[in-house]
């Protein structure tokens, strides 16, 4: 499994864990500004309404289609709301925007910043437009046409496809299923296509706005101990994607330190260098990885953070063999060569749950031995049933 789809698939974990996520109202910091229908989040509201049902994604991918093509209208659509609590405050603005309307103010700084970098220029806005769509249309054949390339599809090809945004039956081939509007295939033999990194765009608007995430973190980032970030370290954020991480290392390692976002996409690595640019924070670095190898120096840093990451990098070789593959090793033995002498390798990740097919510690242990690290320190994290392992290099 490559490191990007990897990324999409924790893009759709986020957004299922915020399907029940209600908007927050903001108080409009312009004078006037023009209402939009107020979300349906009150208290009686029960569970059923606000979960989403297939003709919601319709409604989000048909009002992506309107917004793209300039088609006016004077609504957000209810099953909008129900489908992504996440796109409808940043959609919703740019509607009003493109209308000429003026919009209330959005509630955090985060969603600031994310709406400016996925509307703030015609080109940006077309862009993410379009990959929202393509996004969505991927999304439905994932939810509805379960498999991965170690276990495809079964024959026959499903009859139901139609793309969410078009509304379009979707080609039914040979062997494939091609939706037209989007130029996409999903195949019984690789029924995912290779995603560009323009289709990661929308996890900028999920996995940014969890600043939870990052801070949980914090009590494990502590100086004082061994997985603590020091002030003037280079610390690695390694399979960084939109940075949930990031800006919790960079605090620790202060201006005087180095953090360097890696990541395989171009796409999440320009958000960051966007967000670190407007919050002053030049100690944020990126650099851009290849499957192969992280682009690090050797002996260049002085800790590694793999945040719910080695997963990614060799679960589907554990479920299979038992063992990481060869690829999964050799990354990580150049990871290891980026350590200086006495460096540290922080492993964070999920327990295994049903569901959840993550790396044990036992495992992470024995693979991070096997590299020739040491474990100095062992302990629970703070929130999300993660566990923390910190290992040395000799």
């Amino acid at each position: 499994m490559s490191l990007a789809r990897a990324l999409l698939l924790a893009a759709l974990f986020l957004l299922a864990a915020g399907l029940s996520w209600v908007l927050r109202e903001a108080p409009g910091s312009a004078p006037a500004p023009t209402p939009l229908p107020a979300p349906a989040d009150s208290p009686s509201a029960s569970r059923e309404e606000l979960e989403p049902v297939e003709s919601d994604w319709d409604a989000l991918g048909r009002w992506i289609l309107d917004l793209e093509q300039g088609r006016a209208r004077d609504d957000v659509p209810e099953g909008a709301r129900r489908a992504s609590a996440f796109l409808v405050p940043l959609l919703a603005r740019h509607q009003l925007l493109s209308q000429g309307r003026t919009p209330e103010a959005l509630a955090s700084e985060e969603e600031a910043l994310a709406h400016e970098y996925l509307f703030g220029t015609p080109e940006r806005v077309r862009r993410s437009l379009e990959a929202l769509g393509r996004t969505l249309c991927l999304w439905r054949v994932e939810r509805l046409w379960p498999g991965t390339r170690s276990q495809p599809p079964p024959r026959p090809l499903p009859s139901w496809g139609r793309c969410p945004v078009d509304g379009r039956p979707y080609r039914v081939g040979e062997d494939a299923l091609s939706c037209v509007f989007h130029d996409q295939s999903f195949s019984t033999r690789h029924p995912i296509p290779a995603n560009s990194p323009s289709e990661l765009y929308p996890q900028l608007t999920m996995g940014y706005f969890r600043k939870d995430r990052s801070r949980s973190l914090d009590a494990v980032l502590e100086a004082s101990l061994p997985s603590g970030v020091q002030p003037g370290e280079v610390v690695v954020d390694y399979g960084c994607g939109v940075g949930c991480y990031t800006w919790s290392l960079a605090r620790g390692a202060g201006p005087e330190g180095r953090v360097l976002a890696v990541d395989i996409d171009p796409g999440v690595l320009d958000f960051i260098s966007f967000v670190a640019a407007r919050r002053g924070i030049p100690q944020v670095e990126t650099v851009l990885a290849s499957r192969e190898s992280p682009n690090l120096e050797r002996s260049s840093v002085d800790r590694i953070f793999l945040i719910d990451v080695y997963n990614v990098l060799a679960g589907i070789d554990l479920l299979t063999s038992g063992r990481p593959g060869p690829r999964a090793v050799l990354l990580m033995q150049r990871l290891v060569n980026a350590l200086r002498s006495g460096g540290k390798l922080v492993l964070i990740d999920f327990r295994p749950q049903p569901g959840l097919p993550h790396v044990s510690e036992e495992q992470a242990m024995r693979d991070m031995g096997d590299l020739g690290l040491v474990l100095v320190d062992r302990r629970n994290a703070p929130a999300h049933g993660m566990y923390v392992l910190t290992f040395q290099k000799p």
